[in-house]
């Protein structure tokens, strides 16, 4: 979904490009066009070539066109070129783009009732009644909304709008914690009057026959739920964001967090005196005032990874008056990988994401666990049966004034699909969704441990949460660390058991945990490689598997590590999709060899489709599974707890397959609330010109934000698309000494006189490792060429007797360091010509440039075929040819001709900008005589 890989491969020639593709700007660029606006959501638009993901693809303001800088010389198969969204191509045709966009029907069946088929639903107990946070609480709740002048942000050429609907407690006394809610990335405007068949050329602010689609008023459910019990809620709108986020680098993550913070800057204004309170709008007086020490963050899909940046940004910035204390992210995507350290946060992952397919919220978890030391509790929530969308009412067919769709893409797929048992229909998932931002709301910020066996791990269920599986694992609050996997940690096996330490992402194949040849590979802990620059940290897991009971499968640890005092073991194991049962055992040795079975554990495959090409696959998810420390027992068997050197895994089913991501000692309780000191990497972004000799080092603009006393590091990588511009020594792990401001990475730049490509993009990327975290994640160094294109010159008329080819030849007036490239359409020839037609050229020519299944018939003239050619001239050659070849018959015809237009910069050729160096266009011919 979200996640890209930038890839280079082999150099190919760029001529073979598939329907609807073409490459412009010199062959830098590669462009795709659909004939209607590509609708919005959460995940990234990908290209994709030869099964690699070349990178994330640009949308026009229209939203019509697709564009991604690349070398295309540098690309191993243009003619397998495809368009992707969410496990989705958009670029097969007219059909694939509407079945993406027009589900804007409600579901035509309910799901049964029938139970969610899950591994752990029957060892679930329920949560006590006071504890369940589904439950009304005592206030009635009054809802009004507010606008404010439109807010300027970084990155978007029009302002956004401050719009928001207050729900608040009606007679609750004293200040009040406030929960902020940030929807995500869906369409910003709908068509409500005119003409259907026409579209904006921009969709901010909302043009004539649309409107604004109220996506914030979308969790009113979670709000009155959350009012009832006494907190102050806000949901924002962020429509201006979603319609310009297209220009974004880091998905409008910067942008989301400017708006949140900007409202809740507005909320410490009001509640800094009483004649600031005055001057609040009227709704947000009618409540009680807030609580700026006590605020939750929900964020929804893109919204998730929103409010994370701001969580980030409000924790160093001294103006700030507020404090995150917790987040709830709604499918979230994760496209930065930086997560907010010390701030205490809920994922919720629905198994039937459409959008989010990948699932990639699970990195908040995953790559804080060894960012910084925070206790703070982070829970992933894995809610079986439910989508992306149906926890706004907005994105909810039946409910949303705008048009929506369910966006699980299988309707018949067994478990996902529209009647599967398992999928929870509209109104089951928003109450999960309410009660899991209830709990968050108590556990995260209200520190209650009474509902904290929601969201630790334990196999309990809310009440209020209906039929609806959902499983948790954790990680921070009472856990010390045991075991985590990585090179200081020798796996050994004896018996029929087969182990391993394994990579969750890499790019070495013999090293990956999980081969999957998916396009997002076996989510969400095995993703791909982050944008595939390689180099990158990856964490390390403890693969198990047997054949038949016995044998042992043991980690040894770097050192002595003490679980006295800790009540249990809990360990995430991930099991393969729909695998049976497997059971095993764990097993504690300390310094002095004494070992001690603790008890066994067990874990079921996940459950999915068994075609990945049209059903959801099953996804690799880690299921925390406990077993009890008894120190009674351990001391009798003369086990010593402070010194445990190996933790073993012994099979008891007759065969499995395991991953053990880690294990910790547990206590239940939450850990003391502190603040977690770290820094924030910015990478920015600098235009350089070429310059015509010699070779310059540019220093990239990197900052470093905020205070530590002790060392931290950051990744620094940068996409490599075949070209020799690479910053000097990327990619590496950056240590950042105390007070450092700014980090040092040049970039080569040589100059010379030729034409290059107009702007050379190098990006770098910014990724957390320890004590820091990336801000603006992506940034990069452009490089603007100052020569002049060469101009060009093409043949204008061209001959042939049957049986040849008719060649029209490309000149430049001098060499280019790019490929220059020329786009012909065929047109219909002017009155009294005979136009060649499809029977006049060889079949396989015709239907590899067409993609047409046969020949027609009757034959049909080629300007019929909205057929465009190109001819391309390679870096450093000053001559291209494109040719059209005849067929041979017998037929005494007479001249044929065919006509070509090539258009100009300016003229309406979508996908097609023109030829630079050719400023006015060409119209060229050809003639085809009898052969002899």
């Amino acid at each position: 979904a979200g996640r890209v890989a930038l890839r280079a491969a082999p150099a190919a020639t760029p001529a073979a490009l598939p329907d609807g593709w073409s490459l412009a700007d010199g062959g830098t660029t590669l462009r795709w066009t659909s004939p209607t606006p590509l609708p919005l959501g959460g995940a990234r638009l990908d290209v994709v070539a030869g099964g690699a993901v070349l990178g994330a693809g640009r949308l026009s303001p229209d939203r019509r066109t697709v564009s991604l800088a690349v070398d295309a010389g540098a690309v191993k198969d243009l003619s397998s070129l495809q368009l992707v969204a969410a496990g989705r191509r958009l670029d097969a045709g007219p059909t694939a783009v509407a079945a993406s966009s027009s589900r804007a029907s409600a579901l035509s069946r309910k799901p049964s009732a029938a139970t969610v088929p899950s591994p752990a639903a029957t060892a679930q107990s329920a949560l006590p009644a006071a504890a369940d946070p589904g439950r009304p609480g005592p206030y009635r709740t009054r809802t009004g909304e507010y606008t404010l002048a439109d807010l300027p942000v970084t990155g978007l050429p029009v302002p956004v709008e401050m719009t928001a609907v207050v729900v608040a407690p009606v007679g609750a006394s004293g200040k009040r914690p406030l929960a902020l809610f940030l929807h995500g990335r869906h369409e910003p405007c709908y068509f409500v009057d005119g003409d259907p068949d026409t579209f904006p050329d921009t969709f901010w602010p909302c043009p004539a026959g649309w409107a604004p689609v109220p996506s914030y008023r979308g969790y009113l459910q979670s709000q009155e739920l959350l009012a009832s019990q006494g907190w102050l809620t806000v949901s924002v709108s962020a429509n201006g964001i979603n319609a310009q986020d297209f220009a974004a680098d880091d998905g409008g993550a910067l942008a989301r967090s400017e708006l949140v913070r900007a409202h809740l800057a507005r909320w410490a204004s009001w509640a800094a005196s009483d004649a600031a309170w005055a001057s609040a709008p009227d709704v947000v007086r009618a409540g009680p005032r807030p609580n700026l020490s006590k605020v939750l963050l929900v964020g929804h899909s893109r919204g998730g990874e929103g409010v994370n940046r701001a969580a980030v940004d409000s924790a160093l910035d001294p103006a700030a008056r507020w404090k995150v204390k917790g987040q709830l992210l709604l499918a979230p995507t994760a496209f930065g990988r930086n997560p907010a350290p010390g701030v205490p946060t809920a994922v919720v992952l629905p198994y039937c994401d459409g959008d989010v397919f990948d699932l990639q919220g699970q990195d908040y978890l995953d790559d804080a666990r060894d960012l910084a030391t925070d206790r703070s509790l982070r829970s992933a929530v894995l809610v079986l049966g439910a989508n992306h969308n149906f926890f706004n009412t907005e994105w909810t067919p039946g409910e949303s004034v705008a048009p929506s769709f369910d966006d699980w893409f299988g309707d018949e797929d067994p478990t996902c699909g529209a009647t599967a048992p398992g999928r929870l229909s509209p109104a089951e998932q928003r109450a999960v969704g309410a009660t899991y931002v209830a709990a968050a709301a108590r556990v995260l910020v209200g520190r209650d441990t009474k509902t904290e066996p929601l969201l630790d791990g334990s196999a309990v269920r809310a009440p209020s949460a209906g039929r609806a599986v959902v499983l948790t694992h954790a990680l921070g609050a009472r856990r010390d660390a045991l075991l985590r996997p990585g090179a200081t940690s020798p796996v050994t096996a004896t018996g029929t058991v087969r182990a391993r330490l394994c990579d969750t992402e890499a790019t070495d194949p013999g090293r990956l945990c999980v081969n999957d040849d998916t396009l997002f590979g076996a989510t969400p802990h095995f993703p791909l490689d982050f944008f595939g620059v390689g180099g990158a940290p990856v964490r390390q897991v403890v693969e198990v598997g047997w054949s038949r009971r016995g044998g042992a499968a043991r980690v040894r640890l770097a050192g002595p590590v003490s679980v006295a005092g800790d009540d249990t073991l809990a360990l995430r194991v991930v099991a393969p999709p729909n695998a049976a049962r497997a059971r095993f055992g764990v097993r504690l040795v300390d310094a002095d060899g004494t070992r001690l079975t603790l008890g066994e554990a067990s874990v079921t495959g996940l459950p999915g489709g068994s075609d990945p090409a049209t059903q959801m696959p099953g996804k690799y998810w880690g299921q925390e599974v406990r077993v009890r420390i008894d120190a009674k027992k351990a001391s009798a068997a003369g086990l010593d707890l402070r010194k445990v050197v190996a933790v073993e895994v012994l099979p008891r089913s007759a065969t499995g397959k395991v991953w053990v991501l880690d294990a910790w000692g547990r206590r239940p309780g939450l850990a003391a609330d502190r603040k977690v000191p770290f820094l924030r990497v910015d990478v920015g972004r600098l235009t350089v010109e070429e310059g015509d000799a010699g070779t310059r080092d540019v220093r990239l603009p990197i900052t470093v934000t905020g205070r530590i006393d002790r060392t931290a590091r950051v990744w620094l990588g940068s996409a490599d698309f075949g070209t020799s511009t690479l910053p000097a020594g990327l990619p590496k792990v950056v240590r950042i000494a105390p007070g450092t401001r700014h980090l040092d990475v040049t970039v080569p730049v040589v100059g010379n006189t030729l034409d290059d490509e107009d702007l050379l993009q190098v990006p770098v990327f910014a990724r957390g490792v320890r004590n820091a975290v990336g801000g603006d994640w992506i940034g990069a160094l452009s490089i603007a060429d100052d020569d002049p294109s060469p101009d060009v010159t093409i043949t204008p008329a061209a001959t042939a007797v049957e049986g040849g080819s008719l060649v029209w030849t490309v000149t430049l007036s001098a060499p280019s360091n790019r490929f220059v490239s020329v786009d012909m359409l065929v047109r219909p020839v002017a009155a009294p010509g005979r136009e060649l037609d499809s029977d006049d050229v060889p079949e396989d020519w015709l239907l590899g440039q067409t993609g047409l299944e046969a020949r027609p018939v009757p034959a049909v003239p080629l300007s019929d075929l909205d057929l465009f050619l190109g001819a391309f001239v390679e870096p450093g050659a000053t001559t291209g040819t494109v040719e059209i070849p005849v067929a041979a018959d017998a037929t005494v015809e007479g001249a044929e001709q065919v006509s070509l237009r090539v258009p100009a910069p300016d003229e309406p050729f979508p996908g097609y900008p023109g030829t630079p160096g050719l400023p006015s266009g060409a119209d060229l011919t050809g003639t085809v005589t009898d052969g002899p």
